[in-house]
């Protein structure tokens, strides 16, 4: 679990680093551009995609603002809509009123 614990966080920074760098070159502004990367997963239990919330600006990321997102349900549904609960556990803010 350690090491899954490294690698996750070492991904983190390269993503970070990578949107910053991105945004530095002037392509951050593009609606086709995002960016994402696959990562083992904390708990060393499979594999999460890490990716930025919505909204949030290229120039304005860091580690602590990527999110991780479980693979099984993105993978395995088509269209996910995390429950309030889920979101409220991770303290992500949302829009309670849909």
């Amino acid at each position: 679990m350690e090491k899954a614990k490294e690698v996750n966080w070492k991904c983190r920074q390269d993503l970070a680093t990578a949107l910053r760098g991105l945004h530095w070159y002037g392509l951050s502004e593009g609606v086709c551009t995002h960016l994402t990367m696959i990562a083992p997963a904390l708990s060393g239990d499979g594999e999460v995609m890490l990716m930025i919330p919505h909204g949030l600006h290229w120039s304005q990321v860091a580690i602590l603002f990527i999110l991780d997102w479980d693979l099984k349900i993105l993978l395995y549904s088509t269209f996910y809509i995390p429950q309030p609960q889920e979101i409220e556990a991770r303290k992500i803010p949302y829009n309670k009123a849909g």
